[in-house]
């Protein structure tokens, strides 16, 4: 599809009109959707100004990319042995006097460059021992060990053959995120299952979509056991449901805070419990091979979990949104290439959990300057009346039954 063609919205008859009540109403809903793909395709197409092109994530990536580029370091050497040695280098009397002023700057900057780099090593270095062989217990087989660790991936790179092997369970795969990795790993060859309380939004023949409400325990067992029996075990399991409101607590209804309060406590414990389960499966069960993968993000585009949200400039520069595609690609990366990964996007994400080491008054005017107090009233009303679907019973729910999914041929 051209990226400068808005894209199309179908009018859905099913199920079908049975009044004029009912068809204005579905108008109405799909007046709504345009306003807000519009906006949404206006958010990703329309020229950018400064703060959205050079935010912090971009001149942060640019200065790691010139930091270790071998010319970068080549040159600064160069230039500090002129400087500490200026009498090898020249026979001016005005550049002998000169250049040893530039010896500070210059070790600082190899200082800044060295921390960069010594960054770098100890996350390739925790990277390979995460996806390492366990260690052996015959001391004369470390060397080798290490070796092979260094040069040789543990788990070979899923190949065309190996998708197919794949069977990728998709939890809040609806929409959003979900829906866009489902089609991502149905067209790697996987065959992918999603579940959600909302009708799927995409279609692949590789994917099937479950109506499932994974807070309530009993219907996922219902709709685990239908799918075990339909397409076998899942072999990757990407936990992606969530929720979001538009308003403040004290607006919420009684159910509405019971569910934040859950998916919050969720949210955090799921940190903990990645670590938890990672550690278990090398030392108590044996299964160092069983990959675990946590993904942390800020604010996503190319979703419309947050459409209508504005920010000031000085959020858009330090806070920049993520590319839901750029998370999508280090997800499939990881499940590529068998191994375990923290995936932390944007480069504030890593240093958020220190925000609670800080001082209140300090906390507080970080959450003023930003703008995060007041952020959600900008959210598109449709998108806050629609934060949190009412609740359904376990009787209303066809527990066991894949939705509906044309065939698309290729």
């Amino acid at each position: 599809m051209d990226e400068n063609v808005l894209p199309l919205i179908r009018i859905p008859f099913d199920p079908p009109l049975e009044s004029t009540h009912d068809a204005r109403k579905r108008l109405v809903a799909l007046s709504k959707m345009c306003q807000e793909e519009n906006e949404r395709f206006a958010r990703q197409n329309l020229p950018q100004d400064f703060w959205d092109k050079y935010n912090m994530e971009v001149l942060i990536e640019r200065v790691n990319r010139f930091c270790m580029d071998p010319i970068t370091i080549i040159t600064l050497l160069t230039l500090l042995g002129m400087a500490w040695h200026p009498e090898r280098m020249t026979s001016n009397e005005i550049l002998q006097a000169t250049l040893p002023i530039f010896r500070t700057p210059f070790l600082v900057i190899l200082a800044f460059i060295g921390l960069i780099a010594v960054w770098h090593g100890i996350t390739v270095l925790s990277r390979v021992w995460t996806n390492a062989e366990p260690l052996p217990m015959n001391q004369k087989s470390i060397p080798s060990w290490i070796f092979k660790t260094l040069t040789k991936p543990t788990l070979p790179r899923l190949d065309e053959e190996g998708w197919q092997k794949q069977t990728v369970l998709i939890s809040g795969g609806a929409r959003g995120l979900g829906a866009m990795l489902a089609i991502r790993l149905a067209e790697r060859g996987a065959k992918v299952i999603t579940l959600d309380v909302g009708k799927t939004t995409v279609k692949h023949p590789n994917l099937s979509a479950y109506h499932c409400d994974i807070s309530k325990q009993i219907n996922v067992a219902s709709v685990a056991r239908n799918i075990i029996y339909r397409h076998g075990s899942p072999t990757m399991l990407i936990n992606n449901a969530g929720i979001r409101h538009g308003f403040p607590l004290l607006d919420l209804t009684t159910s509405a805070i019971s569910n934040t309060a859950d998916y919050v406590a969720s949210k955090h414990a799921v940190v903990g419990l990645h670590e938890s389960l990672r550690f278990e499966l090398d030392a108590i069960y044996g299964t160092p091979h069983v990959r675990t993968t946590l993904v942390t993000t800020g604010h996503l585009q190319e979703t419309d979990m947050f459409t209508g949200i504005k920010y000031n400039r000085f959020a858009r520069f330090m806070a920049p949104a993520v590319q839901a595609s750029t998370v999508i690609d280090k997800i499939v990366d990881a499940l590529e290439r068998q191994e375990s990964r923290y995936i932390m996007l944007p480069w504030y994400a890593i240093w958020t959990p220190l925000l609670r080491l800080l001082p209140s008054f300090v906390h507080d005017f970080i959450q003023l300057v930003l703008g995060a107090n007041y952020s959600m009233s900008t959210m598109s009303p449709s998108v806050r009346a629609s934060s949190m679907p009412d609740d359904v019973e376990l009787s209303t729910l066809p527990p066991a039954m894949p939705q509906e999914q044309d065939t698309v041929a290729h």
